[in-house]
Formats: C-alpha cells, structure tokens, sequence
C-alpha cells in the first residue's frame, strides 16, 4: 500500500510538471520568435535596437518623421509617402494610403494597387486614401468609397443592405447621381491629372 501510494504521488507530480515545463517552452519559443536585434548594428538605416525589447525603432529626432519599416532586413527607418511621392518600400505608402497602396518598383512612386486580379480591379484615390472603384448600388466599406467613385459627394452614402447584409452606394433621394470619370491613372485623381497637364502645356509654350 505504501509503495502504490508513491507511486501515485510521483505520476501526480509528473503530471503536475507537465503543463509548467510546455508553458516554460512555449514562452521561450514566442519570446526568441519576436527578437529582432541585438544591438544597434543589427538593425538598418537610422535605426537603433532598443534592448528592454529587442526591437529595432527609428532613433532619436527621427522617431517623428520617420516609420519603421519591418519589410527590410534588417529594418530600416524611412519618411511614409503619399500617392505619386518618391518610395522604397510598401510600408511608407500603406502607412499614408491605405492598405490597397504600393510601392511600384519600377516607377519608384506609390500607388494605388487593389490585389484582386494582380491589380486589374479600377481603383480611386480619395482624400489620401485608395479605395476600390464602386458605383451606384453597388457594395462600399464606408461613405468615402461612395465619395471616391460617385458625384456629387454630398448626397452618395454607403448605406447597409439588409438583404444583401453588406453596405451598398445609394443616392439621395431625389437627387442624381452619376460615377465619376476614371482616370486609368493607378488611383491619381483626375484633377492631379489635370494639373499636371496644364503645367506640361504651359512650359511648352514657354519654351516656344
């Protein structure tokens, strides 16, 4: 009887140790999966390992200009950029844009860039931000996809649809509602388009 006892009080021990010592590992295991420096010389351009964390961060003053860039190894610090501004990696533009914004690497210059279709799916640019292409009683995340792709924006509204249990454009009642032109321009807005074209007209006749 003694002897059985023991050996139920070691197999309860055993047991009792178990959970503790996978915990222990588990923990181990999550903390080195999130280590991303050492020190300072593991991280890239202006940024600084910081050690309570083993992160990399942009250092000193450039911490309020600058965002860390976790796509570069090792990370780097850049300035975000806007729609058409001069880019090195996704982060900069996505941290402006939105999710749906790139950095084209061929032009070097952020842009609108839906995944749907390797990038087919139309795409408008709205108050800084890239939205996918919609039109009137069609789907929409929010008022400003509406805003981005119908005129006139102040009577289009993303309005939830019971039987379709999405959101869908709807117009005002009693007013007209038509999409706006597209532009084919990866998400410029026409009237940057318009403006660029103008500047190109007038320095032609500078010139001539």
């Amino acid at each position: 009887m003694f002897f059985q006892n023991i050996s139920q009080l070691l197999l309860l021990a055993f047991l009792v140790t178990i959970p503790f010592t996978c915990a222990q590992n588990h923990g181990d295991h999550h903390d080195d999966h999130h280590e991303t420096c050492q020190e300072d010389k593991d991280c890239g351009e202006r940024a600084t390992c910081v050690p309570s964390t083993h992160q990399c961060q942009c250092r000193g003053q450039e911490r309020k200009d600058y965002i860390i860039i976790e796509e570069a190894k090792p990370n780097v610090c850049q300035k975000p950029a806007e729609i058409e501004e001069p880019c090195k990696y996704d982060e900069q533009c996505t941290t402006t844009a939105g999710n749906l914004a790139r950095c084209n690497k061929e032009s070097k210059k952020c842009q609108c860039y839906g995944p749907k279709n390797n990038g087919g799916e139309a795409m408008r640019l709205y108050r800084g931000i890239c939205y996918y292409a919609t039109t009137v009683n069609h789907t929409c995340i929010n008022d400003n996809q509406c805003q981005a792709s119908i005129k006139p924006e102040d009577h289009i509204r993303c309005h939830q649809d019971s039987n379709r249990g999405k959101g869908v454009c709807r117009c005002d009642e009693g007013e007209k509602c038509e999409e706006k032109a597209h532009n084919g321009a990866g998400g410029v807005e026409v009237a940057s388009i318009v403006r660029f074209a103008l500047v190109g007209i007038m320095a032609t006749k500078v010139f001539l």
